[in-house]
């Protein structure tokens, strides 16, 4: 799910039309990826930001990552001890 360049090609190609766009991903693991933080980044690339408009915002923590557009889609958020967030919002 956390693949940005997935996701880009299913909207441009199969979802042209598409304005609003929300999301909320959540990946628990048990040891650190080194490769999760790039691909988190990607969501934060000109095609999200620039060219549609759509702020993202992840955060990490020591057992889980979570990646939501903003604002928040959800009314609940769990706040953990350490957390790490980082977003493209204006």
């Amino acid at each position: 799910m956390i693949d940005s360049n997935r996701w880009e090609q299913l909207i441009e190609f199969a979802l042209p039309h598409l304005d609003t766009f929300k999301f909320k991903f959540e990946i628990t693991f048990g040891i650190k990826n080194p490769n999760i933080v790039h691909k988190l980044q990607q969501f934060q690339s000109d095609f999200w930001y620039q060219q549609h408009h759509w702020y993202t915002e992840y955060s990490l923590s020591e057992h889980s990552v979570l990646i939501y557009t903003m604002p928040y889609p959800s009314n609940r958020y769990i706040v953990e001890s350490y957390v790490m967030r980082y977003g493209n919002t204006p």
